[in-house]
């Protein structure tokens, strides 16, 4: 979108990033210049300046996890973030709105697939969850209430990511052709198991909340004009 590079948004760039997120012109400015100080001056983020923002606040992920992460706000997979997709990502992580945001969901999902095939796997999502864990850090699956408790649990990330998967298999039974049954969980799959699971997408928005703060400087939003579409959506695969 026009000239990132340069060193002020025009008029109509900052009216039409004010449209499309949840951030007062005043906030995208902020956010336009922390943009600008981790691309170095360029008109996109790419996957080096990514490790190196989050490496620089002590945020260590394996590069699989960090290559999600990218992949999730890069959504015309050109290898580079602008600044649209930047603040329309974090509008969709800084919405206290709708939790179940279909934007929101589509965002968490595909930091989820770890394969980049609109898919998630049962280790997709237990590796996910293993890789946030400062987001589950003393914390255990309680599986009768399907809370987190007190504790440190790795078996129980992987019990609980197993009752998720069996509890769409369930509901699936009567569809024999539906993904889940082959072992992956497509994006309809994932909307069926947040429903029941709800702890799978607010794990995931903690995380990222409580990560894009310090890395991208992601403003506080507490009280929000009426809801806008970020028009968040995936073009192609990566």
């Amino acid at each position: 979108m026009g000239n990132t590079g340069g060193k002020n948004l025009s008029k109509q760039e900052l009216q039409m990033l004010q449209g499309a997120t949840v951030f007062s012109k005043d906030q995208i400015q902020s956010l336009f210049e922390h943009f600008k100080h981790l691309t170095h001056g360029e008109d996109s983020i790419k996957l080096p300046m990514l490790k190196e923002g989050l490496a620089k606040h002590n945020v260590a992920f394996d590069d699989k996890f960090i290559e999600s992460m990218f992949y999730a706000f890069d959504t015309e997979n050109r290898g580079r973030i602008n600044l649209q997709q930047f603040c329309s990502g974090l509008s969709i992580i800084a919405n206290p709105n709708d939790k179940d945001d279909e934007d929101r969901l589509q965002l968490i999902f595909s930091i989820y697939d770890q394969s980049g095939r609109d898919a998630v796997t049962r280790d997709d999502l237990a590796n996910a969850f293993h890789s946030m864990r400062f987001a589950l850090s003393g914390m255990r699956l309680d599986k009768e209430k399907g809370e987190p408790k007190d504790g440190n649990d790795a078996e129980g990330i992987v019990q609980y990511v197993n009752e998720v998967f069996d509890k769409v298999v369930e509901i699936r039974k009567d569809s024999p052709n539906d993904p889940i049954h082959k072992g992956y969980m497509s994006f309809a799959d994932f909307k069926v198991a947040v429903r029941y699971n709800p702890l799978v997408v607010d794990v995931g928005r903690h995380f990222l909340s409580e990560t894009c703060k310090p890395v991208f400087h992601t403003p506080d939003v507490k009280t929000l004009q009426k809801k806008r579409s970020s028009s968040f959506r995936r073009t192609y695969k990566r």
